[in-house]
């Protein structure tokens, strides 16, 4: 591919072995010790003493270190009513570590407090990142506690309260552990956002320069996207501790990417201009899209993040539908982008039934989406780069096709000069140039007719090209002369446009010429001719005379005025005998 295509390819590769890490790092999850976790749901905010004191019947074990409520579940569609989830942990006996941190992972829209019995009273502790006047606080992405192990009391209780649903997964580290975790994770996710900005950078530049409104589209796609990461990986939380990690910011960054997909989509596989059904149903969602977005606002936030992922899932399946409707046109770069609409079908879809409870909250289920995102940048980041180095190798060629059709359009075949139409349109862009001195020559070879009558045409064709090939030697050592002088003194230097008019008429505008230098040029081109000569079929030696008129170009005047004016002194000079040059003003 151009070097165009190969960054946004270094692009891809950077963010496939982005996709290794993240599965690496999925794989080696740090968790050092076996807790033990249950629950309650707290319709009534009871107060901690209450809690204390609750029944063991009333609390519901943990499924190893995942809480998880599934959409077939009648707590799921209690949720509604906000209610607190308290989550009882049990610290094993052996841990003789001073500290552990607690990470609940995803976070979006969960909040809480941590409540701990320290030196015979129970404190209630904040998640780290909200202490803001304390130094030593941590900034974490994830709801993220400290808990001290060595308390006497082996029991803390987490008080959960949720604007969205409660399906998440509890992780304990040791605090390097947590470090080392952090860290990789942070690295993960920088690369592919790194790619991402990359991908926006680049298409944007496209977009902008070659006014392709598909480019600009993803690039805005890709900054949803980017957007989006940020909100669900919780780097908002970091610097926005009060709302960053709340269920509407990223229910509005969701809505932000989906109605960027249709919109891409749309254009990727022009059904605007078709303005069939598939369009119409997506303008439809796209404007569903708004309405939502503004009504999630006001409604309740728990239906808010139902009607969410609902149109998530039904934008994603659109773009499925436009590209096998693409497919069926026979769009060549169909098939590409259903497989990498695919990839991100798949991490969306695993994202999502994390949120609904229909996959357990793991730390691979909720990397899916980075993994499909990764991938489908990637995809498209390439299939897009296949795009516009394949238009613009076309449009090079058509160019080039288009400038030789023009060439050959303007040029006399037989003499290799130009034609006409050639001859008219240069002297038409010199004549509108700064005023400067202008001479215009006709010439006519001499009793033509004649000529082939006498020796027969393909002679007379002979002659022509051989005059042809004179006039565009004299030009071409002109325009050289030139270049030179201008190069090494900055001085104009006369030069010439040449034409065949037609027939055996020529005609020639000199340059930068004053009326005595065309003379000059005129006498040595008369001369020139007089050696000019060619063969007939029965191999004899034959040649003609040459009449030339000329006059000055006006400041003022006109292609017809000057043209007419230069043949009336071709007049005088076949009046007067032929074989002579008349050059007057």
């Amino acid at each position: 591919m151009p070097g165009n295509a190969s960054r946004n390819t270094i692009t891809a590769l950077v963010l496939l072995v982005t996709l290794g890490c993240t599965v690496w790092a999925t794989d080696h999850t740090f968790n050092s010790h076996t807790f033990k976790y249950s629950s309650y749901f707290d319709h009534e905010n009871l107060a901690l003493q209450h809690v204390l004191e609750l029944p063991e019947q009333k609390w519901k074990p943990f499924s190893d270190n995942h809480y998880q409520v599934s959409l077939t579940n009648d707590e799921f569609w209690e949720l509604d009513a906000y209610p607190i989830l308290w989550v009882k942990i049990e610290i094993p006996k052996r841990i003789k570590k001073e500290q552990l941190l607690l990470e609940v992972v995803p976070n979006t829209g969960v909040d809480g407090l941590l409540v701990q019995n320290i030196q015979d009273r129970w404190q209630w502790i904040s998640a780290e990142g909200r202490q803001l006047d304390d130094p030593n606080s941590l900034p974490t992405t994830y709801l993220t506690f400290s808990i001290d192990p060595t308390t006497e009391t082996k029991i803390a209780y987490l008080k959960l309260n949720t604007s969205q649903v409660y399906n998440f997964s509890i992780n304990a580290y040791e605090p390097s552990a947590w470090v080392w975790e952090t860290l990789t994770r942070h690295l993960l996710i920088g690369m592919v956002l790194g790619a991402m900005m990359l991908a926006f950078c680049y298409n944007l530049a496209i977009g902008i320069n070659a006014g392709e409104r598909l480019y600009l589209i993803y690039a805005a796609y890709v900054a949803s996207m980017f957007f989006y990461t940020i909100v669900y990986q919780g780097y908002l939380r970091v610097y926005f501790p009060d709302w960053g990690g709340q269920g509407v910011v990223a229910r509005s960054a969701v809505y932000i990417v989906i109605y960027a997909a249709l919109a891409f989509a749309r254009e990727f596989f022009n059904l605007r201009e078709e303005h069939g059904r598939l369009d119409k149903v997506t303008q439809f969602t796209q404007a569903s899209i708004i309405i939502a977005l503004l009504i999630s606002l006001f409604v309740n936030d728990f239906y808010a993040f139902v009607i969410n992922d609902t149109l998530s899932i039904f934008s994603i399946l659109i773009g499925f539908f436009a590209g096998f409707h693409g497919l069926k046109r026979g769009h060549p770069l169909a098939k590409l982008f259903l497989f990498a609409w695919s990839c991100f079908l798949v991490g969306s879809l695993a994202w999502t039934f994390v949120w609904i409870g229909l996959v357990q909250p793991t730390t691979l289920a909720t990397n899916m989406l980075v993994i499909g995102t990764a991938i489908e940048i990637g995809l498209l980041s390439l299939i897009l780069s296949y795009r516009y180095s394949f238009f613009k190798e076309t449009s090079e060629s058509l160019s080039e096709q288009y400038k030789k059709y023009q060439s050959l359009s303007e040029t006399d075949e037989l003499t290799g000069i130009n034609n006409r139409r050639g001859f008219l349109k240069a002297v038409e862009k010199e004549i509108n140039k700064t005023p400067h001195e202008l001479v215009w020559l006709a010439l006519d070879i001499d009793h033509f007719k004649v000529f082939n009558d006498k020796y027969g045409h393909l002679a007379g064709d002979r002659l022509l090209a051989a005059f042809g090939a004179l006039l565009k030697s004299r030009t071409q050592r002109e325009e050289l002369t030139s270049k030179l002088v201008i190069e090494r003194s900055g001085e104009v230097y006369r030069r010439s446009i040449v034409g065949r008019m037609g027939g055996e008429e020529f005609s020639i505008l000199l340059v930068n010429t004053s009326l005595s230098q065309a003379k000059l040029y005129v006498d040595r081109l008369m001369k020139e001719f007089s050696e000019l000569s060619v063969t007939n079929d029965r191999g004899e030696i034959i040649s003609t005379t040459l009449s030339i008129g000329g006059t000055p170009v006006n400041e003022n005047d006109s292609i017809d005025q000057a043209w007419k004016r230069a043949d009336a002194r071709l007049y005088e000079a076949k009046t007067a005998g032929r074989n002579c040059a008349i050059v007057t003003p």
